[in-house]
């Protein structure tokens, strides 16, 4: 028929020619008659959108259907609409979801008329969100099975805990010694309590100054369960030799002891250095003149890089408890900066207030804790090979191109948790980011970002290992998710609580000659990031807003009905008073085990949270249940 058009279609390597004519119901009716396995009706297509090559953006098929000619190239988007009953079956775990089914986009690839030319490869969530998997019940039952092993073997292999202490042995050291040498059972103890899993092996490096023989400056034992032996050695150590006439003391000396001969068990994957001092290195970059120091140009036969390059490698986390923190302030930032420029923040050396000793029993103990929750966030994030990092802002105007991307829309304010599963990209954006990241958190890098349409200055966070768009995706649905309680528990806390608010997380996709790349947006924030609790039990000292989200996270196990609990939470305390908060993490029941992303861990998740959880003054205001 002269009036007729006849489109070529593909959906998963099937092809028809659809010939119809009018316009968009026409259209569709054609393609779901020829289609009719996977499309029912008009009334299944919840969206249809259109690519326009020559004007590089989204239109509407009915103005973009006028000028459709013999030869225009243009991707078809469909996405299936949920019906109410669907939709509350994922939102209350009824049903069995594989990894993104619940995001239906459906491809089609199109050519007008006789030309077939090849298409677009990828659009926006056609090849991000992948083909639609179809799980038989027994199929899906395995995948969680596998999902639950995985996340029990991650809180394992993280609760066994490989701890070195490198301590100054010079001086008045003695109180903090012997602090640490009575406290050892006590950590192993509550360790034990804490952690159903928990194993702690522990090694002492004792180091001096100059002044003492090679052979005895520095001391160590290598890593241990048997306390016996570790008081024992703490015993034979000789405290107040090596004084060395001067302030700054063998530092490096001890840390090449800790990080190149001690048996770091590389099957172990919690590994921690805790390093306690009153004084700096020497060398003259490491403090200022007000520090004695008798050979101002350090030790020359010990690389400094190469140690903090070895500790990285090792993956331990490195804490540094201070006595005399102006004197060693700028030791630890030099540190810092020589660990940024090939680890970003992973690295990054902890400095912890150590002037009373008797804090050290609880500043040890916190920093186990924290590090099974950092070993958490890095299982299966580590990338291969270092990458360089830089910490300045870009020049906008000069230095960096833009690129044009796709981008999630605004999330509107009273969003429902239903409506989360259908937030994805769709607004055409132009942006700009930085050549190279300006820091690194545990499974991302991160970049600088500018948003020429909006002029907002942004951050753009990149997978390090599963850079697949469904990994995005669940992190953004969790993101989302959190976002629905956080505004629930506003409206319904008490005066006394703070109020919790998440940054406005977008998803962004940017199309380069390998394909399309993709980022998590989020504003970019000023302030110190704290961390408040963990997705492995963690939980930051009792404060005002502290009280306020552990009550928040254990306010979302009872509003969701105890099918999930919102924890991981960090951020900055904003000048009101209230938190601001980034990357949450969501554990779920085991029916939703296959959402929100690797970091869900579960019922063992939930259990281990409310195991350390407290209930304060916030929960028992708001009549929270306690966990059973």
């Amino acid at each position: 028929k002269q009036m007729a058009t006849i489109v070529t279609v593909t959906l998963k390597k099937e092809s028809h020619e659809v010939i119809f004519e009018g316009g968009l119901k026409e259209l569709l009716s054609a393609i779901i008659k020829s289609f009719g396995n996977i499309l029912t009706s008009v009334d299944d297509i919840g969206q249809l959108r259109v690519y326009d090559e020559e004007v590089e953006e989204f239109v509407e098929l009915e103005k973009s259907y006028g000028k459709i000619q013999n030869g225009t190239k243009f991707n078809v988007v469909l996405k299936k609409k949920r019906s109410a009953e669907t939709m509350g079956s994922l939102s209350g775990g009824g049903g069995c979801l594989q990894d993104y089914q619940k995001f239906d986009s459906l491809k089609f690839e199109a050519v007008m008329g006789s030309r077939a030319d090849t298409l677009l490869n990828s659009l926006s969530t056609l090849t991000l969100s992948g083909k639609i998997e179809q799980l038989s019940e027994a199929e899906c039952q395995e995948r969680i099975k596998y999902h639950q092993e995985k996340a029990q073997k991650l809180l394992e292999d993280a609760q066994r805990i490989y701890v070195c202490f490198l301590v100054d042995c010079t001086g008045s050291m003695r109180p903090w010694i012997t602090t640490i040498k009575d406290n050892i059972l006590i950590w192993k103890r509550r360790l034990l309590e804490n952690y159903q899993h928990g194993q702690l092996h522990f090694s002492f490096v004792r180091y001096t100054d100059f002044d003492q023989p090679s052979t005895t400056r520095t001391t160590s034992l290598d890593f241990t369960e048997d306390p016996e032996a570790f008081t024992a050695f703490i015993n034979g150590i000789e405290i107040g030799a090596g004084v060395g006439g001067d302030e700054a003391e063998d530092v490096l000396g001890g840390l090449k002891v800790a990080v190149e001969q001690l048996n770091w068990n590389s099957n172990v994957a919690t590994k921690v250095l805790i390093h306690i001092a009153d004084a700096p290195c020497h060398g003259q970059i490491y403090h200022g003149s007000d520090v004695g120091d008798s050979y101002p140009d350090g030790d020359l036969s010990i690389k400094l890089s190469d140690l903090l390059d070895g500790l990285c490698k090792k993956q331990i986390q490195y804490y540094f408890g201070y006595i005399k923190q102006q004197a060693t302030e700028k030791m630890i930032a030099e540190f810092n900066g020589i660990l940024s420029t090939f680890s970003g923040e992973s690295c990054y050396i902890k400095q912890l207030d150590a002037t009373n000793p008797e804090s050290v029993e609880e500043l040890v103990f916190n920093s186990l804790e924290e590090s099974i929750t950092k070993t958490l966030s890095f299982s299966g994030c580590i990338p291969k090979g270092l990458i360089e990092f830089d910490p300045h802002l870009p020049n906008w105007d000069d230095e960096v191109q833009s690129e044009k991307g796709i981008i999630t829309p605004p999330v509107r304010p009273n969003l429902t948790e239903n409506e989360v599963l259908l937030c994805l990209p769709s607004v055409m954006a132009t942006v700009k980011r930085g050549a190279k990241p300006f820091a690194m958190g545990t499974c991302r890098y991160v970049y600088h970002g500018y948003i020429i349409d909006t002029n907002t200055h942004v951050v753009l966070k990149e997978n390090k290992k599963d850079t697949h768009f469904k990994r995005y995706l669940e992190n953004y649905h969790a993101h989302l998710t959190a976002m629905v309680y956080a505004e629930q528990f506003n409206r319904e806390k008490p005066d006394t609580a703070e109020a919790v608010q998440f940054v406005s997380p977008s998803l962004l996709e940017i199309r380069e000659n390998s394909g399309w790349k993709h980022f998590s947006v989020e504003p970019y924030i000023e302030g110190e990031y704290l961390k408040f609790n963990s997705n492995a039990g963690y939980v930051a000292e009792s404060s005002k807003i502290n009280d306020t989200l552990q009550a928040f996270s254990h306010y979302s196990w009872q509003k969701s009905g105890e099918r999930l609990i919102v924890c991981d939470l960090q951020g900055v305390v904003t000048n009101s008073g209230g938190a601001l908060l980034t990357d949450p993490s969501i554990h779920s029941r085991t029916e939703e085990l296959l959402l929100y992303g690797p970091t869900n861990l579960g019922v063992e998740g939930i259990k281990t949270f409310f195991s350390h959880h407290t209930c304060n003054t916030v929960c028992k205001e708001m009549e929270l249940r306690p966990y059973s």
